[in-house]
């Protein structure tokens, strides 16, 4: 997951997190040019690991649990014409 090891949110520590922190890195991905659902796979998987450490007691509420999950904008389907 490269795209979690560098930049702003990588350094923050786990003890100072907030979601504010988790909506930053949403937006600064979706700038940068991630697709819809790759931005809900990385949000998954940040939520996912610290649900892990809310069970392993190293922090009292996950931060991710407060944004809102990143919506997919569906298109419509194309059909091809006889």
């Amino acid at each position: 997951m490269r795209y979690l090891e560098s930049g702003d949110f990588a350094r923050v520590p786990l003890d100072r997190l907030k979601p504010t922190h988790i909506e930053a890195l949403i937006v600064e991905k979706r700038r940068e040019g991630y697709a819809d659902s790759t931005l809900r796979s990385m949000y998954a998987v940040v939520r996912a690991a610290l649900d892990g450490a809310v069970r392993d007691g190293l922090i009292a509420k996950n931060p991710a649990a407060s944004v809102s999950r990143p919506r997919i904008d569906r298109e419509e389907a194309r059909v091809l014409t006889p």
